[in-house]
């Protein structure tokens, strides 16, 4: 008698599974090989569990291993009910608001109905899976001993092979985009923020949570862009205020201890805001002298911005 072979939206459901598990395991990687606070330890307390999950999904599902299989319905099934949780606390909370929900949330949203309608399809197909299996193994124990099945349980070798081609590839794409972004002298839109049309002469460095530009803006502009981002993170925010005292901001050359000076500038006639957001120092200055404008969010403890 020969192992029964998992039908077709099982297959689809388990090779999904392993992929989104390839991701995660990729990213984990990526954040092992390129660490910075505690994003690698979140990576390297997460990485065992995703691919704990992708082994075992290919061994129930390819392998006919009926308990792997039954593991993997229970974990679809608290899966499909902790999401539909947290949608009911997502709509409870937007109900609540009485506003229009940003893109994010509605992202969110439909990322929760889609992760609860998975767990609840995938429980279900693995489970009735498993009490195949279950129930070849049981008619397997009153027979003889015939043709070692285990020869069948080795499961698909195109399987493994397109996982691990699509972990390297995913990992160096990630190892990539987490790698330090800079750019000196550029124009607006080659780079990866959002500036004002009239911007120009970009120089910029992203890396380990810091975020440096400055750019070449007239004074109108510059204030008209500042203060229309600010004020979407402090509501009680009144306006860009002259400088009194010169005060000095990094440049992005500060992240790079190679690069030329100035690591930092002094603006004496101006504007500057600065303010503490969980853990990051933001800065905003235009120097007037030379119609720059710098921007700064570095991982810092000070007090409070002014």
């Amino acid at each position: 008698m020969s192992l029964p072979q998992p039908r077709r939206p099982l297959i689809v459901c388990s090779l999904a599974a392993i992929l989104l598990c390839t991701v995660l395991c990729a990213l984990c990687t990526a954040t092992l090989l390129r660490p910075w606070g505690i994003r690698g330890l979140g990576g390297l307390l997460l990485l065992p569990g995703f691919l704990g999950l992708g082994l075992t999904q290919y061994a129930g599902t390819f392998q006919g291993k009926a308990a792997r299989a039954e593991t993997v319905a229970r974990l679809y099934g608290f899966m499909g009910g902790f999401m539909l949780i947290v949608l009911v606390c997502v709509l409870f909370d937007i109900a609540r608001s009485g506003k229009q929900p940003p893109w994010p949330v509605l992202a969110l949203g439909a990322g929760l109905v889609i992760a609860s309608v998975w767990g609840r399809i995938g429980s279900r197909l693995n489970r009735e899976w498993a009490e195949e299996l279950y129930r070849f193994e049981g008619e397997q124990e009153g027979e003889q001993e015939g043709e070692d099945p285990t020869a069948v349980r080795r499961g698909p070798r195109a399987v493994w092979v397109s996982t691990f081609v699509a972990f390297v590839a995913i990992t160096g794409a990630f190892y990539w985009a987490m790698g330090p972004r800079q750019g000196e002298h550029v124009e607006a839109p080659a780079t990866p923020f959002i500036l004002p049309p009239e911007a120009s002469d970009v120089s910029y460095y992203m890396y380990t949570g810091n975020t440096l530009f400055e750019f070449t803006v007239p004074e109108k502009t510059f204030l008209a862009w500042a203060e229309g981002r600010i004020q979407q993170q402090q509501s009680e925010f009144e306006g860009m205020k002259p400088v009194e005292e010169p005060v000095t901001i990094p440049t992005c050359r500060s992240e790079q201890p190679d690069a030329p000076p100035p690591h930092e500038i002094v603006v004496g006639e101006g504007y500057y805001h600065e303010w503490q957001e969980g853990g990051q120092r933001v800065r905003y200055a235009y120097d007037c002298s030379t119609g720059r404008a710098y921007y700064a969010s570095t991982r810092e403890v000070t007090g409070k911005g002014r």
